[in-house]
C-alpha cells in the first residue's frame, strides 16, 4: 500500500488509526509512506525494531554521473564540468534535473544553455511556485517572498523585512517541511531561492 503526500494529514487521530491498522497487519501489509516531513508515527519504534526503512533526500539526489545519464537518455551530451555544475547547482534534485533536461532540449545549443541556466528564468521557477510556495500558508509565502532577495537569512534579518516577529518558528517550520530552507546553524538559514533551488 502507498501513501502519498502524508504531510498533508495533520490529524492525530488519522495518525493513529494509521498506527493501529499497522500494528495488527501482521506480515501481510507492506507500507511506503511518501512524505516531505516527519509523518505522525512512532518512527523510533520502528526504528529500534528494525522495522523501518528510511529513504530522505540525500539518498535520491542525484551524482554527477546520474546527471550524465538522464542528460544522455534525452539526446543530450554535456561536457563533465557542466555536468557537475549543474548537479551542484541543483543539488541533485531529480524534478530540477530534468526540468531543466527538457528546457534544454528545445535550445539551439545545450552548453551554452546550460551556461547561462537561470532557474529562476525557467520552468524550474514555475515548479517551485505551484509545488512549494503555493503550498504554504500566507505567513510562510510572504516571509520566502520578502526574503528571497537574500541569499542567507537568520530570524532577526527576516523579521525586519516582514516587519513581524514570528520568523523564527516559520523558518523551523519550512526547514522541517523540506521546503527549500536549509538550517545553518543558530545564526541563519539558507535560502533556497529560485536560482539556486534543491532540495534539503
Amino acid at each position: 500500500m502507498t501513501l502519498d503526500e502524508f504531510e498533508r494529514v495533520s490529524s492525530p487521530e488519522i495518525a493513529d488509526e494509521l498506527q493501529f491498522v499497522l500494528h495488527h497487519s501482521g506480515t501481510g501489509l507492506r507500507l511506503v509512506l511518501i512524505s516531505r516531513t516527519e509523518p505522525l508515527l512512532p518512527l523510533h519504534r520502528y526504528r529500534a525494531a528494525g522495522e523501518v526503512t528510511e529513504i530522505r533526500a540525500a539518498d535520491l539526489a542525484f551524482l554527477p554521473e546520474e546527471t550524465a545519464e538522464l542528460a544522455v537518455r534525452h539526446g543530450l551530451s554535456l561536457p563533465d564540468d557542466g555536468t557537475r555544475a549543474l548537479t551542484k547547482r541543483t543539488r541533485g534534485w531529480a524534478a530540477g534535473l530534468r526540468l531543466f533536461v527538457l528546457a534544454a532540449q528545445q535550445a539551439e545549443d545545450p552548453e551554452t544553455f546550460l551556461k547561462e541556466f537561470e532557474t529562476g528564468q525557467s520552468t524550474i521557477a514555475d515548479f517551485l511556485l505551484a509545488e512549494v510556495l503555493d503550498a504554504q500558508p500566507a505567513e510562510s509565502q510572504d516571509l520566502l517572498l520578502r526574503n528571497s532577495i537574500c541569499e542567507r537569512t537568520h530570524p532577526g534579518l527576516a523579521n525586519a523585512l516582514t516587519g513581524r516577529d514570528d520568523a523564527a518558528p516559520i523558518l523551523t517550520e519550512l526547514q522541517d517541511a523540506n521546503a527549500f530552507v536549509e538550517h545553518i546553524g543558530l545564526t541563519g538559514c539558507i535560502l533556497s531561492s529560485p536560482k539556486s533551488c534543491g532540495p534539503t
